[in-house]
């Protein structure tokens, strides 16, 4: 819609940021922004204070003149017609030295709507989204996925109701051998795995994905997402689910570091354990070391990891302090991956080591403690 589709073949980044801003200030009377990672929404608007001038420039005059050339082939510029009004509006909200939110208020006063994802670990990132754009009502988009639609939002719902007339739907109680119920026999408070059989062909196909049960709609249940099950970061038979570590992260953040704002486990073969990847400003290093103190004693929950650490296969969790741009770096390297960025999901626990190599910061209260770039 406002953002025309040739703009998904700029490769560079930040040309496609910019081109994607110039094409979102066109449209004053934007009332629904939908992605998928809120990350995406925020790094995107991060880059609008730095470029808004050049971008007055372009709306102004019509040009296009992004941080690296537009390829061959895509073809923007007879699409970006001269818009001198907008461009005064533009340089007129910065003028102004107001907070974004009331900027961003000011460029798009008919905003009504933000649509992403809020459960799982993105539900640490949904908030400041929130915040960019206190016009419009942040709502979670359900659970989508390649295979099926299982449940779609509902404006003032703590959940997202079962598509009931989608598909056929089963539930495993997580953590059981095998039962399967239907959607009338789930319990509130409950957490199951969720079954799908479709119009297509696809036959009780598992999908991984475990939610919760928040209520009832009607006699219709409400879902949350809760994480993937299968998901599970396994060196030395400690068999650490991703679910288990998000709720790990979420209770110790809520406790230690409310105003986190990225927080990440993986696997680090230099320290042969475990780290805690956090961007969190204005934390001492005290109050980090106790949100690791804090999860590590969560993770010892589960017997394996408990065993593990027990025998001294792994070691005590590690803190490394993301200087900043953590969730840009995060981003960077799944895209270097082969990730589409609006596909990049946000992660309590990756399977991937070596993260101390990509994020610029430093290990705490250890001999690690070196400066890695």
């Amino acid at each position: 819609m406002v953002v025309p589709s040739d703009v998904r073949q700029i490769d560079d980044i930040e040309s496609f940021r910019y081109v994607t801003l110039l094409f979102m200030l066109r449209a004053r009377t934007m009332a629904l922004i939908s992605v998928w990672n809120p990350t995406f929404l925020t790094l995107l608007m991060s880059r609008l204070p730095e470029w808004h001038l050049r971008l007055a420039h372009d709306l102004e005059t019509g040009s296009l003149s992004p941080p690296t050339p537009i390829p061959e082939g895509v073809r923007l510029s007879a699409l970006n017609s001269p818009a001198p009004r907008r461009a005064a509006e533009l340089r007129k909200a910065f003028r102004s030295g107001d907070e974004p939110a009331t900027i961003y208020s000011s460029l798009w006063p008919k905003l009504r709507l933000l649509s992403c994802w809020d459960d799982g670990h993105a539900a640490l990132h949904a908030p400041e989204a929130a915040r960019l754009f206190p016009q419009a009502r942040v709502q979670g988009k359900g659970l989508l996925a390649t295979e099926c639609f299982v449940s779609l939002p509902l404006i003032g719902q703590t959940g997202a109701v079962l598509a009931l007339r989608s598909h056929f739907l089963e539930f495993i109680p997580h953590g059981s051998e095998g039962e399967t119920l239907l959607a009338h026999e789930l319990e509130e408070g409950g957490n199951y795995s969720v079954v799908v059989t479709t119009g297509g062909g696809l036959y009780r196909y598992q999908m991984g994905d475990v939610v919760e049960v928040t209520g009832r709609f009607g006699k219709c249940p409400l879902l949350r997402f809760l994480g993937k099950e299968d998901l599970v970061s396994d060196r030395y038979g400690e068999k650490l689910n991703e679910r288990h570590a998000r709720e790990a992260l979420r209770g110790a953040l809520a406790r230690h570091a409310p105003e986190a704002l990225f927080a990440m486990l993986a696997f680090e073969e230099e320290s042969r354990g475990y780290t805690l990847f956090i961007e969190a400003k204005g934390l001492q290093e005290t109050a980090l070391l106790s949100l690791a103190d804090h999860i590590e004693g969560e993770l010892r929950a589960n017997h394996h990891y408990r065993y593990c650490r027990d025998l001294g296969q792994l070691e005590h969790l590690q803190v490394f302090r993301v200087r900043h741009a953590a969730a840009e770096t995060y981003q960077a390297v799944c895209r270097s991956g082969g990730q589409r960025a609006g596909d990049v999901k946000p992660a309590a626990l990756h399977l991937m080591s070596d993260w101390s190599r990509r994020f610029e910061g430093r290990f705490l209260g250890s001999a690690l403690a070196t400066y890695s770039l």
